[in-house]
């Protein structure tokens, strides 16, 4: 079954939208991973920058502690004080920004334990030494107690800082490999999404080209419809017009022969009887191109080039056409060499001849030249002209010599009747020898034919 080509061109953008849909939700999902995997590294880097600010405050804690021992100096208990506050809230935040992460919240719950249990001992050292005196306080620090506290928190705490750069390692890694995939889903998805529009676009194109080719073709076959109707028309035309027109001439003179014949001079008689055969000539003329034309046309004519020795055979083809010239007191004046040799089918050759010359002729007043020469010309062809003195024709006349469908006919000098169809089957008998067959003339200045045919080759 052929696909139209509106469903191809269809097809082609459904298919390219379809395309662009699918890598529009893959890389929305891929972009919503990139801003996830932000948003976790930077919340990790939040927790480190906690974790870090959680041990300097306890190392505050601490200076603050050894302070007051040494000075007794209250102001350095609220230091303390400030960094149990600020622990707190740090404790908070470490919470919140690890809450999807169980095993970061059981390590901050023991953070705390131990950072609680190191504050409790530093405000229970502050007070033995406000109670009891620096030397009581010395002795309990030396049991180093509060060092093995602060060596475990910052161990915990260091294993925490590990954890969490282990997180990020992998957020990077992910975070690189989701920007990769969305670069070539992107780059994928853009280069098939612009080939199935380039697709459809050559679709598009041929199936234009293939439209104006198939318009084209409908137009030529109707021209060649109303072409054929019109050369039908012309057909008929010549049959019920030209060809019965003779009949009503012979039908007057062999009536007038039937009734006047016993009172008629031989003057009158012998007039009549020219008139007769004339009628007779013409009308066998024209009947002889009426039946060639529709063998032609039905393919019917068989096409069976010889060589031909040029000179003699137009002197045969004239044979037939010295009594029309001799009638008209018309001279005719061959130059054509006898060496020339013409490779053609006979039968055609000697219609156009014998058309060309009956026009020269028929065109032609009384006391004028018909000239026939012909000499070669390039691509091994040899040119015939058949010129002669006659009335001539205008433009008009001379494009449209070779058109059935186009009413060129004039009666001759002597009143013979044209109608047109010898030139029309001279041209088709040319073109079928791959030749060329055109017209020179001027109003009033005489006519020359030419047409080309094959030299035969030696």
């Amino acid at each position: 079954m052929k696909i139209s080509l509106e469903n191809k061109i269809t097809f082609g953008f459904i298919l390219s939208l379809l395309i662009l849909l699918i890598i529009s939700i893959v890389s929305y999902q891929y972009i919503i991973r990139l801003s996830n995997d932000r948003r976790k590294t930077k919340q990790s880097q939040e927790v480190l920058t906690v974790l870090s600010t959680l041990i300097s405050t306890i190392t505050e804690a601490e200076t603050a502690q050894r302070g007051y021992i040494i000075t007794g100096n209250e102001r350095f208990l609220e230091r303390v004080d400030q960094a149990d506050l600020k622990i707190i809230n740090l404790f908070q935040g470490l919470k919140q920004l690890t809450s999807d992460n169980p095993l970061h919240q059981k390590r901050i719950h023991s953070i705390k334990l131990l950072i609680d249990s190191r504050l409790r001992m530093i405000k229970f050292l502050a007070t033995m030494r406000r109670n009891e005196g620096f030397d009581k306080v010395k002795k309990e620090i030396e049991k180093g107690q509060g060092r093995l506290l602060q060596n475990e928190i910052r161990r915990q705490v260091e294993n925490m800082q590990s954890a969490e750069h282990i997180i990020q390692a992998k957020l990077e890694q992910e975070s690189n490999n989701n920007t990769r995939f969305t670069k070539l889903v992107l780059i994928f998805g853009s280069l098939t999404a612009s080939m199935f529009f380039v697709l459809a676009l050559v679709i598009i194109r041929r199936g234009l080209v293939e439209r104006r080719l198939a318009e084209s073709e409908i137009k030529r076959k109707n021209e060649d419809l109303l072409k054929i109707s019109s050369e039908k028309d012309k057909f008929f035309s010549i049959i019920a017009h030209d060809l019965r027109s003779p009949f009503y001439g012979f039908l007057g003179l062999s009536q007038r022969l039937v009734e006047e014949l016993p009172v008629m001079s031989i003057n009158e008689t012998r007039r009549i009887a020219g008139n007769l055969n004339d009628s007779a000539v013409a009308t066998f003329r024209l009947l002889e191109n009426l039946l060639e034309w529709s063998r032609m046309e039905q393919g019917l004519m068989p096409f069976l080039p010889e060589s031909i020795q040029l000179r003699p055979f137009i002197d045969d083809c004239l044979s037939a056409l010295w009594e029309s010239a001799e009638n008209k007191e018309i001279e005719i004046k061959i130059d054509v060499k006898n060496d020339l040799t013409i490779y053609a089918d006979r039968n055609m050759i000697q219609t156009i001849i014998r058309n060309l010359v009956t026009n020269a002729i028929k065109f032609t007043k009384k006391d004028g030249n018909i000239y026939i020469s012909a000499k070669p010309i390039l691509e091994n062809n040899i040119e015939i002209s058949i010129e002669d003195s006659g009335v001539g024709m205008n433009k008009e006349i001379i494009e449209n010599l070779f058109k059935l469908h186009i009413n060129t006919s004039r009666a001759g000098t002597n009143g013979e009747p044209s109608t047109g169809l010898g030139l029309v089957l001279c041209k088709e008998f040319v073109e079928k020898h791959n030749g060329k067959i055109w017209a020179e003339s001027e109003e009033g200045k005489g006519s020359t034919f030419y047409f080309t045919v094959p030299q035969a080759s030696e």
